[in-house]
């Protein structure tokens, strides 16, 4: 029978309606688990959408069909059960890569619960520990582990906290600290590797966005330099919809009026002076904006420029990707620090 077939037998035959769940039970033989597991194995890798799905979400909580995973493998790698290799070897072999099928797909499919991952330690510590050398040195048993490996460490990776890139308000409210800052020490010139690479990087790109904007509603609230902090504080804000929103591009749909209050009731378009252009010019795509409705930054929203277009600059508009409420005036802080979005 070929995947194919299989596949339709699973869907299709009124006999065995549940082919997915209730298929195995702790008393059936090993011989029937082979079986089972070998359809479960070349379904998957026939990769059907939405039938894939299915079949790895019932898998990943068959926790009957795991327990016999534990012992079958734990039976593979000890000494005492080594005649399994010597009269079943194909059969072993075969069920060692049907194994890593299911569990390889099911993680790389984002459906690898936690029951799912202590299977996975369960067999890493089963192979690592193994008496029988003889096995484990075998290319199917080194395949079988590096796998394992493998889930074992992204799964680590991706339940790491993750951090936020841009500041909180708690943060940005304690008192900010003077002090000179090396962008380029020895921590960002030295990595163990591209992940490590990566997450200083990142490290330090926050820091860029977080110092300056720290010090500055710092000095906003102790009334230090106000001259120089009003050139980067827009009062009265508002932020508006494209009439024709339905119709509108995805920059073009809500936008930052920087004259806000200030702006005619007429309708009429018009230009704003030369030195707020100037200003606004500075402004590029994944420039950094802040909200606050009070110049105790009480709160704070944060939204990125996702296009610039010079005409737009000269009315007195910014294109942002946030949807923020319309109806209230806003407090704008204008950060000079942009980066560039990647996809």
């Amino acid at each position: 029978m070929n995947g194919i077939d299989m596949f339709l037998y699973a869907r299709i035959n009124d006999t065995v309606p549940n082919f997915y769940t209730d298929q195995i039970a702790l008393n059936d033989s090993q011989e029937r688990v082979l079986l089972y597991t070998h359809i479960l194995a070349v379904i998957c890798k026939l990769a059907l959408p939405g039938f894939q799905e299915e079949l790895l979400e019932n898998f990943v909580s068959n926790n009957i069909l795991m327990e016999h995973f534990r012992l079958l493998i734990k039976k593979l790698f000890t000494k005492f059960h080594k005649e399994l290799w010597s009269s079943l070897s194909k059969k072993m072999e075969e069920f060692l890569e049907n194994v890593q099928t299911l569990l390889m797909q099911t993680f790389k499919i984002g459906l690898l619960n936690t029951e799912g991952v202590n299977l996975v330690k369960d067999l890493y510590m089963t192979v690592v520990t193994s008496d029988n050398p003889s096995i484990t040195s075998r290319q199917i048993s080194v395949d079988f582990i590096k796998n394992l490996t493998y889930i074992l460490i992204e799964a680590v990776i991706m339940n790491q906290p993750k951090h936020e890139f841009y500041p909180t308000l708690e943060e940005l409210l304690e008192p900010y600290i003077y002090r000179k800052k090396k962008p380029y020490n020895e921590e960002f010139t030295k990595f163990k590797d591209v992940r490590d690479y990566i997450e200083k990087h990142m490290r330090w790109l926050r820091e860029l966005f977080n110092d300056p904007l720290h010090r500055y509603i710092y000095e906003m609230k102790k009334g230090v330099n106000k001259k120089k902090m009003r050139r980067r504080l827009y009062n009265d804000v508002s932020i508006i919809l494209n009439e024709k929103y339905l119709e509108a591009h995805h920059h073009e749909v809500f936008f930052v009026d920087v004259l806000g209050s200030e702006r005619p009731c007429n309708g009429k378009t018009i230009k704003v002076p030369r030195s707020l252009y100037d200003q606004l010019s500075h402004i590029k795509i994944g420039s950094l904006l802040c909200f606050s409705t009070n110049a105790e930054f009480d709160n704070l929203i944060l939204a990125t420029v996702i296009y610039t277009n010079e005409d737009c600059l000269w009315n007195g508009y910014v294109n942002t990707i946030n949807e923020l409420p319309l109806l209230i005036k806003w407090l704008l802080i204008l950060l000079f620090y942009y980066f560039k979005a990647c996809h």
